[in-house]
């Protein structure tokens, strides 16, 4: 459940501009096969994203790279329009991520790469 609960964040933040850009869809179906997803799964949320699991993670670890992994794909087409940030918003208050280190986490991973430690940079946000 979990596991499909993200692929659908990752869905609708895809489709949050009106259009899923091709690096979009790269970039999900990677995370999906490293997810260990099987196409029926993946083809089930994918036509109803809307209708997965809103199940965040539980321990902070996967919470947080979740949550990076979401940035970074509203990231990879190059633009993140307000409808994505806005979902982004959305998403962290469900996660319990507070609104100023979405802001930051934007800001940082448009400037780096993902870390190695996830937890270590929440502290340093």
């Amino acid at each position: 459940m979990e596991k499909e609960a993200h692929l659908a964040n990752l869905i609708q933040i895809a489709k949050a501009d009106g259009v899923m850009h091709p690096m979009e869809s790269l970039f999900i179906q990677g995370l999906s096969a490293r997810m260990g997803i099987d196409s029926i799964a993946f083809q089930r949320v994918a036509s109803s994203p809307e209708l997965a699991s809103k199940m965040a993670p539980t321990d902070d670890e996967t919470r947080i790279r979740h949550f990076c992994e979401l940035i970074v794909l509203s990231q990879v087409d190059f633009t993140s329009s307000s409808e994505e940030k806005e979902l982004l918003e959305e998403i962290g208050r469900r996660m319990t991520i507070p609104e100023e280190k979405v802001l930051k986490l934007e800001e940082y991973l448009s400037e780096n790469k993902l870390p190695d430690d996830y937890t270590e940079l929440m502290d340093n946000l």
